[in-house]
């Protein structure tokens, strides 16, 4: 029997060779669909691991050397044995000596000499000897060389500073240091260093651990930061690290660790779940092909088996003569292809492995099935063709498909996709494509009689294809279910990159975003205005943290709000911006304020006496308190002088951002401030000004009670709102929670915030936040209190150079943020690199589909029926657009079909589809955009066509037309 099959192989190689090839694609396939999941989910847990900063990497194991030290010291001692973790020691204290009047933490860091690169002298290594940043101490001029007398540092809680200690000890300043890298994980999470406006570095002074003993001291804080290799967190899951350090007596502290673990495990989870959505229903789709493939190739064999079947071969031998062979292509293409596809892939594995071996088992029993009616056949029926009755005839495979396609859905529609439902998009269109495949031909058969009928014998042939032959319901079928796969693709690439671009921009904000440090609001502010005084490329944003309670607040100068990529920016800028009141500026020199202090009702004398003061803002966002007088009773007039700042202009420069009275504990007055003068400059409006935290204006009397202890009051100018209206996500009930921000210097009561309007989503900020006036709110808190970072928008017309244009005035740049890099990383997200997988897969299904048009338009070029047309002197060419158009016809309904199958599934099951890993900020699009599916499902209909099309370009020869060939 081997040699029989040899022979069949040698003599029949092209059908041999076409279903060698088709299992070569479907074990490259099955190989890649394998080993990539596990290659995707290993590149997003790295770059997870490599974006989370220190904190979430590390163990920390901290306390207080006076307190259960033997405790602490265990702990560490046990962190240090831990497999996979690199352990820093730290030890810290405060001291007196280095600065007049303020303390600075003494640091040891276990090797901190080969992590700082040493400017001036020498690195610490003896009792005495310590080393300071280069940058703190040229400022303070310290150099190596000097000595201080340090002591610990103490707070006094009576007058709340910190004071030298009983006894301190003299040290040598032995270096100036720069640390080599201040990202570096050997730093650890603690903010050691900082950087001012002017790029200087300030940070803890060095020493070794015999200094600490020498300088007198009661406790030191002690830190064991262990950072976790990158090849373990990549790999452990949170309880598999928990129970290591549990083993290790270690108690983990903090939520970042966890969190990072939880978010691998859950990136891992989802590539691993949805990968198969496509690509096991495409693996299903090649196994279809070479049922088909051998389906053809088997019936134009029956003769053959038939003739062994009357000889009396056995039946097993006649299944080996049938399969053997293509069982033989299937196997070997399957491994070359896994081979290859694995490679490609990400490694060879067992996993890989195991997929190869199952597509290869599916492929052989799609051969056998297709074997199995000429099998079955009696010898005589064989010979005839005769095909078996009974169950065949029935639509078994449609009917299965429905019930796989509801039970698939229901468990989708219960959030499940861990199973069947994961697979409902596929199989709503198979079910669909299939019934309709099924149905549809009998439709067409009436006409075929009618079109012959009337002279049109090629339509007429053309429709006998499709209505009569079950090969034609087959390729229909499996045209609409591959045309369905790349649709579904094609809808699920147009949706996810529609909602990463919103991402990108809601996150982001803007095309750049510059992260800012600045002495006060008004610096950057004013720096945007000088590098874009038309207002075409930058905008000013300030950012308020949010806390437990309330959420985060977003200030935006909505004077540039067209400039925003945020739909609903102009709706917004209509909604909070009220016209700004007026208030002269004031220039440098003298200037006098008329004011009224007058005792309250019931009141004999004044205890104490009010301190007035006026603060003014510089054109450059800069702030200073200039001192009025202490105030008298009776109607005075005060006289201050005003900071030459404010000489720049001779209209004044200077805008006031409010008076500050200074309230003795236990005074009871009224103040009546009535007028105020400087230059050309009058001001007696003051009847609209407001008291912070009152609700309203409350006249030109300013009520003054103090209380037990010294109080500040802040009379704010007309041009500081009393209250700020906001936009607001849902749900925040700003108002019934009486959310408000704090006024100048951190006053309370502050101001209140009212609800404007409410919008769907804030950059940055996302489906909870709140959005405020950038102007409005630097006006009402006098200085933009509260706001913890600053920053600047820029669209994508700002130049290239700009970042040195805001440092040169004076603002700091920190960070930049750019759309690229954010829409980089996006694009690297699980759904993002889960889909490339499917869009490969879906290629695949159509060169399957287009490699099955081309075998069975070979086979049906040379069967009986068109034997027995030539026979009745039919032209060849004639036969040959016959079949040319039933093709066309074929294909054409199919790709229409797969729309039809593709749009039921999306309405159904889009859910199924790797669209998004967690919910975005916007509202996803419920429908793809039409050229994103069109032109491709155009592509794909245009490739069969051509392919239909050259299928039956070449002329038959006479020795074709005698014997099928296979």
């Amino acid at each position: 029997m081997i040699a029989m099959v040899a022979l069949l192989i040698r003599a029949r190689w092209r059908p041999f060779l076409v279903i060698c090839g088709l299992a070569m694609i479907i074990g490259g396939l099955a190989a890649a669909g394998a080993s990539y999941p596990a290659t995707i989910a290993d590149q997003l847990a790295a770059d997870a691991v490599a974006d989370a900063p220190v904190v979430a990497r590390s163990v920390t194991v901290a306390g207080n050397d006076a307190e259960n030290v033997s405790d602490l010291s265990g702990q560490i001692d046990s962190l240090r044995k831990l497999d996979g973790f690199t352990t820093t020691f730290a030890a810290q204290f405060n001291v007196m000596g280095l600065v007049n009047n303020s303390y600075a933490p003494l640091l040891y860091r276990e090797g901190f000499c080969e992590h700082v690169r040493i400017t001036a002298g020498r690195c610490p290594t003896g009792a005495g000897e310590v080393a300071i940043p280069t940058d703190m101490g040229t400022r303070i001029g310290v150099y190596p060389g000097a000595q201080l007398e340090l002591s610990q540092a103490i707070y006094d809680e009576g007058r709340k500073i910190y004071v030298p200690g009983p006894d301190g000890h003299p040290v040598d300043v032995v270096g100036h240091y720069q640390p080599i890298d201040l990202d570096e994980d050997y730093w650890g999470s603690s903010p050691y260093f900082q950087i001012n406006l002017r790029g200087q570095l300030s940070g803890p002074m060095l020493a070794t651990p015999a200094t600490f003993k020498a300088i007198p001291h009661t406790s030191e804080q002690w830190t064991a930061e262990a950072v976790i290799d990158p090849a373990i967190l990549a790999e452990a899951t949170w309880p598999d690290v928990r129970q290591r350090l549990l083993e290790g007596r270690v108690v983990a502290s903090g939520d970042d660790l966890p969190r990072l673990l939880d978010t691998i495990a859950a990136k891992r989870t989802y590539v691993s779940i949805m990968a198969p959505a496509v690509l096991i229903p495409v693996l299903l789709l090649g196994c279809v092909v070479i049922f088909i493939v051998s389906s053809r190739r088997v019936q134009h064999e029956r003769t053959e088996l038939g003739v062994q079947g009357l000889r009396g071969l056995p039946l097993n031998q006649r299944w080996w003569l049938a399969i053997g062979a293509p069982g033989i292509a299937i196997v070997l293409g399957a491994i070359v292809g896994g081979a290859v596809g694995a490679t490609v892939a990400g490694g060879l594995g067992w996993l890989a492995v195991l997929a190869v071996t199952a597509a290869t088992l599916a492929a052989i029993t799609a051969v056998a099935l297709a074997a199995l009616p000429v099998l079955r056949a009696r010898p005589a029926d064989a010979l005839r063709r005769i095909s078996p009755s009974g169950l065949a005839k029935l639509p078994i495979v449609e009917a299965v498909l429905a019930a796989l396609a509801i039970a698939s859905l229901l468990q989708l529609r219960t959030g499940d996709r861990s199973g069947l439902g994961v697979f409902a998009a596929a199989l709503i269109a198979a079910a669909v494509a299939a019934a309709v495949a099924r149905f549809l031909p009998p439709l067409a058969r009436p006409l075929t009689g009618w079109a012959i009928r009337r002279g049109h014998l090629v339509l007429g042939l053309a429709t006998a294809q499709i209505s009569r032959r079950q090969g034609g319901r087959q390729l229909l079928a499996l045209t609409g279910l591959t045309v369905a796969l790349v649709t579904l693709v094609a809808s699920a690439q147009s949706v996810a990159t529609s909602v990463r671009e919103s991402e990108v921009g809601l996150i982001l904000g803007a095309d750049r975003v510059l992260t800012v440090q600045a002495e006060s609001w008004g610096a950057v502010y004013d720096a945007v205005r000088k590098v874009d005084p038309e207002g075409r490329f930058a905008v000013t944003v300030g950012q308020i943290s949010a806390d437990a309670q309330n959420p985060g607040i977003l200030a935006v100068d909505l004077d540039r709000a067209d400039l925003l990529e945020w739909p609903t920016a102009a709706t917004v800028r209509e909604t909070l911006q009220a016209k700004e009141a007026e208030v002269p500026l004031l220039g440098g020199g003298d200037f006098t304020v008329e004011a009224d202090l007058a005792l309250q009702p019931g009141q004999d004398k004044l205890i104490g006496q009010p301190a007035l003061s006026m603060r003014v803002a510089f054109p450059n966002g800069g702030s200073r308190t200039v001192e009025v007088g202490t105030l008298r009773l009776g109607t005075h007039v005060y006289t201050g002088v005003l900071p030459s700042a404010c000489t720049d202009s001779d209209q004044g420069t200077c805008r006031i951002v409010g008076f500050l009275l200074g309230v003795g504990p236990g005074v009871h007055a009224e103040v009546s401030l009535l007028g105020l003068r400087s230059g050309t400059t009058g001001i007696t409006g003051f009847a609209a000004w407001h008291q912070l935290g009152a609700k309203a204006p409350v006249g030109p009397v300013w009520e003054l009670i103090g209380g037990s202890s010294s109080e500040r009051e802040w009379l704010m100018p007309v041009d500081a709102p009393i209250v700020l209206p906001v936009a607001y996500t849902p749900g925040l009930d700003i108002e019934a929670r009486g959310q408000e921000l704090a006024g100048p210097d951190g006053t309370t009561p502050g101001i209140d915030l009212a609800e404007a309007v409410e919008v769907p989503v804030l950059p940055r900020l996302g489906d909870r936040g709140i959005l405020v006036d950038y102007g409005a709110l630097g006006r009402a808190t006098g200085g933009g209190t509260g706001v913890d970072v600053t920053e600047i928008w820029l669209t994508a017309a700002a130049p290239s150079d700009i970042v040195d244009k805001i440092n040169a005035t004076g603002v700091r740049v920190a960070k930049v943020e750019r759309r690229t890099d954010a829409r980089a990383q996006a694009d690297r997200t699980a759904p993002a690199l889960t889909l490339r997988m499917h869009t490969v897969a879906a290629l695949v299904a159509l060169i399957l589909l287009l490699a099955t048009v081309v075998f069975v338009a070979g086979v049906d070029r040379s069967t009986s029926d068109v034997n027995a047309l030539r026979l009745a002197g039919v032209p060849m060419r004639t036969v040959r657009r016959s079949m040319r158009t039933g093709y066309l016809v074929i294909v054409g309904l199919g790709a229409l079909l797969g729309l039809a199958a593709a749009g039921v599934a999306w309405f159904a099951a889009r859910a199924a589809l790797p669209l998004f890993d967690k919910d975005p900020w916007a509202a996803p699009p419920e429908w793809p955009g039409a050229l994103s599916v069109l032109v491709p499902v155009a592509v794909a209909a245009g490739a069969l066509a051509i392919t239909s099309w050259l299928a039956f370009a070449r002329r038959e020869t006479a020795a074709t037309m005698r014997g099928a060939t296979s």
